[in-house]
């Protein structure tokens, strides 16, 4: 019985041509054993993309209920078929290898994401990313650190933010920054090392004095009035300067606002190169 329902569904083609037979695929599927559906997956992805879709699904949610040795086999056999699929195919066999590795244990999941991060091709990379961004373990650093040396991903970059110590930044600290620096992970680079060692921050070479300014806002740290306003004539002309302005709000910084007040009016025309021209009132006593 159980394997004439794994034709029935591997013999259930079109599914896409109407909603109904669609909806009524899904709900065979629903009633699949974990053992099954993982049978009806076809291994050479050559399956209608919903089908594949929904037997992924299934799959899935059975493994979140508790994984099974159908699972673990299953990962298994697609690591093994990856190979042998055109490269059309393994694009799909990645994604379906990470639906799958996002809800085992770490033990089985280890060699599976390095077999991931050890492929020259990013997007295969990628599903070994995504992974780990929900499953981190620090048992995956030099995993991690093996894949930047080789690739410098941007993905790859974030992790390493996100979960490496603060003195492994500074070494790698000129790589990282050009690689997230049109990013919101720049800031976020400046803040990991900025609250181990402040001082050591503001002694690298950053492509960001605003993004540096906005992580030693966030550190509760000021600076001089006299650096803050060279600070802003450096950086007037930027895109951000709302954001280093709030920095000054929020370092109390008085009088380097007064003098920036004084000037404010004019930046939206420097910025494009325009001469500023100040409004003629009718009380100007240079008027006829």
């Amino acid at each position: 019985m159980d394997s004439d329902k794994v034709q029935y569904i591997q013999d259930f083609n079109e599914i896409d041509i109407n909603f109904d037979k669609k909806s009524l695929f899904s709900a065979l599927v629903n009633c699949l054993t974990p053992a099954e559906a993982c049978k009806v997956l076809d291994l050479t992805f050559e399956q209608e993309l919903s089908k594949r879709w929904i037997i992924q699904s299934k799959i899935a949610k059975d493994m979140e209920a508790g994984v099974q040795e159908c699972h673990v086999d299953l990962a298994h056999k697609l690591v093994t078929v990856f190979g042998q699929l055109p490269p059309k195919r393994k694009r799909a066999c990645a994604y379906c290898i990470r639906v799958l590795i996002e809800h085992l244990s770490d033990d089985i999941r280890f060699p599976i994401v390095e077999f991931l991060l050890e492929s020259s091709v990013e997007y295969v990379r990628q599903n070994a990313y995504h992974t780990l961004k929900k499953n981190w373990g620090i048992q995956y650093q030099f995993l991690i650190l093996n894949a930047w040396e080789k690739y410098s991903d941007l993905s790859c970059a974030k992790l390493i933010i996100d979960h490496f110590p603060a003195e492994n930044l500074v070494e790698h600290f000129d790589a990282l920054q050009d690689t997230v620096k049109d990013t919101g992970y720049l800031a976020r680079l400046y803040l990991k090392i900025g609250e181990h060692d402040f001082t050591k921050l503001k002694t690298l070479p950053v492509v960001d004095e605003i993004r540096l300014t906005y992580a030693a806002t966030k550190l509760r740290h000021s600076f001089e009035e006299s650096y803050a306003v060279a600070l802003f004539e450096r950086n007037k002309y930027s895109d951000s300067i709302g954001l280093l302005i709030w920095c000054f709000g929020q370092m109390k910084l008085w009088s380097v606002l007064e003098k920036i007040r004084q000037v404010i009016d004019t930046l939206p025309y420097e910025r494009f190169g325009i001469k500023f021209k100040p409004e003629v009132t009718q009380n100007d006593s240079t008027k006829p």
